[in-house]
């Protein structure tokens, strides 16, 4: 049975000095991409931790409606790897496949798609930052979970990489059996990559808009949505929200 959608009612995180987040109801549907926008520290990482159920201290309802224990697949904005292993098996970690072949395959495949397959027997220590999150998002990408939560994916990496990671998420997260959230605080890139963008602010931070993305070509997305006249309404409308002014638009 496939994970419909997360259901969110009467959230509510707070520490004995401040509230951090405070959404009385936010819902995310599978088969669509939804980028939560928001300042740097307003709570979006907490948002994803209490979604992968890492934080269980706080009060409300989180429901996952036709799975109630989703398989998580999580890339955290820290890369995480185990400096004892290489690309290849840090690429695989926790992937278990007993056919050798198969597995071959998937690592192969993997290492080319992410531009991997030079350092593919490194060892993260003397890899670059980018070099490292781009293994960490791969890894967040074999896993095949129900639910696929990213943060900040490709704060890491240059503009030119950042073009064709945007297109493999677009191919990989919009399946319908997935439910996939990607955090980021980068305008481009929400409008971009997702379907529905959730945009958070505010102290404790609340929804301060939510609309969905449409009438963007999905044709070479990542260079010719960001020539389309909607590419630019849709950074307005962003900016807009991020600024704390209302819009209905």
């Amino acid at each position: 049975m496939p994970l419909n959608a997360i259901h969110i009612k009467n959230l509510r995180k707070a520490y004995p000095s401040h509230t951090v987040l405070d959404i009385p109801a936010l819902e995310f549907r599978a088969g669509q991409l939804t980028c939560v926008l928001g300042a740097t520290g307003c709570g979006k990482t907490t948002l994803l931790n209490i979604l992968a159920g890492t934080d269980q201290a706080f009060s409300g309802e989180v429901i996952c409606a036709g799975l109630p224990k989703p398989r998580v697949s999580y890339q955290f904005q820290k890369d995480l790897l185990l400096p004892w292993k290489t690309v290849r098996d840090n690429l695989l970690l926790g992937f278990h496949i007993s056919d050798e072949s198969m597995q071959n395959n998937l690592a192969d495949g993997w290492l080319k798609t992410l531009d991997l397959e030079k350092v593919a027997r490194s060892y993260p220590a003397a890899l670059s930052v980018g070099t490292r999150q781009r293994i960490s998002l791969g890894r967040a990408l074999v896993w095949n979970g129900d639910l696929k939560l990213l943060d900040e994916p490709l704060s890491a990496q240059d503009f030119t990489r950042r073009l064709s990671l945007e297109a493999l998420l677009r191919l990989e997260l919009r399946k319908p059996e997935t439910l996939a959230i990607v955090v980021t605080h980068n305008l481009e890139e929400a409008v971009i990559l997702a379907d529905r963008i959730i945009i958070l602010g505010g102290q404790p931070a609340r929804v301060l808009d939510d609309f969905e993305v449409v009438g963007l070509p999905e044709k070479n997305r990542p260079v010719e949505g960001r020539r389309s006249p909607e590419f630019a309404q849709y950074i307005a409308r962003a900016a807009r929200a991020l600024s704390g002014i209302t819009t209905t638009a």
